[in-house]
C-alpha cells in the first residue's frame, strides 16, 4: 500500500518452544508517506491493522 511500500521476511523458525506444526516468521516493514511525516500514532494504527488482518486471514498470532 501507499503507506507500506516495502515488506520482507527476514526470519523463520520452528520447533521448541513453539507448538507442534507452528512456525515463527519475522518481517521487516517500511512505513512511508509521500504527503506527510508519519507520527508514532500513525504507525501504531497501521501496525494494529496489519496484526488484525494477519490474525483474521491466517490465524497467525503476534508473539510478545
Amino acid at each position: 500500500g501507499a503507506l507500506l511500500p516495502d515488506v520482507g521476511l527476514f526470519g523463520r523458525c520452528g520447533g521448541e518452544p513453539l507448538p507442534p506444526g507452528s512456525k515463527s516468521l519475522a518481517f521487516r516493514r517500511t512505513y512511508q508517506s509521500q504527503e506527510t511525516n508519519l507520527r508514532d500514532a500513525d504507525v501504531a494504527k497501521l501496525r494494529d491493522r496489519i496484526i488484525r488482518r494477519v490474525e483474521r486471514d491466517t490465524g497467525g498470532k503476534l508473539r510478545g
